[in-house]
């Protein structure tokens, strides 16, 4: 949940359209406390994640993202020396990806250096537009109409950048995903999003990615502007701030102590207890694939399987983001 919006552990957002709940909540302001989710960093790891074709090896987080960079770049057809940006989700009206299309023809159509990605699925509008720039921009913008967590996770490894355009966000867990594996948010300053990912122009040095504040086709490129230029001009602060994001905690044991600070000042005594837990079943290997299915991904390339370099199978079991 947002950090300024939470009502004890209520994931409430808005001051406004709360079905007539914002007076109570203006009026109770103190008693709010939010506490953004966290995620699992044993299952989200990139030194040993299985979905991943290359594993961050020690610090060399340059090596890391380049080389799986390259692989989406081999198979989607993209220019290597361009900025990825990616977009992974539900194409619905409150991740605000309808402003996509638009926002990334913009920059397409301007021959700007730079390189688009969407994975998910959604309204049947977004879809298509999605479907029909995949064809009209072959080796600038891609898209896979699909739910593939697998792709997923190869998404965060080898993009430059998230782009978040959210109309709402309780709290957001793909922008903490994409840090985790060093790939820079950019997002709109909404909810949990803007709790999260302070703007690298913050005086204080806490940046974590780019941000823009109205729902608008403006400010978003403006964004996008922004982050390429940095990936063109100044590769130095790239590092710096990948490092910076690897290093961010947004695990759930870090959440859980946020928890146990808000019971512990109701007074509450809160003792670690270990628990035993029953030997997990082995996870099964992800099938190797000659490709990703064309049907949805009409314009890419895939490399021909190789024993390390596979593309991802075509679908995977679904699951809430």
């Amino acid at each position: 949940m947002g950090g300024h919006h939470g009502v004890a552990f209520v994931p409430v957002q808005l001051h406004h359209s709360s079905l007539g709940l914002e007076p109570l909540f203006r009026q109770e302001w103190r008693k709010q406390r939010g506490i953004v989710n966290g995620i699992d960093a044993q299952i989200w790891d990139p030194s040993n994640d299985p979905m991943i074709q290359y594993h961050l090896e020690g610090k060399n987080i340059s090596k890391f993202k380049t080389r799986n960079k390259r692989v989406l770049c081999e198979w989607f057809g993209f220019p290597y020396d361009a900025p990825l940006f990616s977009f992974i989700g539900r194409m619905v009206n409150e991740k605000g990806v309808d402003l996509l299309p638009d926002t990334f023809r913009r920059f397409i159509q301007a021959g700007a250096r730079t390189s688009f990605l969407v994975l998910g699925t959604g309204e049947t509008w977004t879809e298509n537009q999605f479907r029909s720039m995949a064809h009209q921009f072959p080796g600038k913008f891609n898209a896979v109409i699909d739910y593939n967590e697998a792709l997923a996770h190869q998404i965060y490894a080898g993009s430059d950048f998230l782009v978040m355009p959210s109309r709402v966000e309780p709290c957001g867990l793909n922008q903490m995903y994409a840090m985790r594996y060093g790939t820079i948010p950019v997002v709109r300053s909404v909810g949990g999003l803007k709790d999260t990912v302070p703007d690298i122009g913050e005086p204080d040095g806490s940046g974590r990615g780019i941000r823009f504040d109205q729902f608008s086709l403006d400010d978003a490129a403006h964004a996008i502007y922004r982050a390429a230029s940095m990936w063109h001009n100044d590769p130095e602060t790239v590092t710096h701030l990948r490092e910076r994001i690897m290093a961010a905690n947004f695990s759930w044991e870090n959440t859980i102590e946020q928890y146990f600070s808000v019971y512990r000042d109701f007074g509450a005594h809160i003792e670690a207890v270990t628990v035993q837990l029953a030997p997990e079943t082995p996870t099964p290997k992800q099938p190797k694939a000659a490709g990703i299915p064309p049907q949805t991904t009409p314009t890419a390339q895939p490399a021909p399987a190789k024993a390390k370099r596979r593309a991802p199978a075509g679908k995977a079991e679904k699951s809430k983001k």
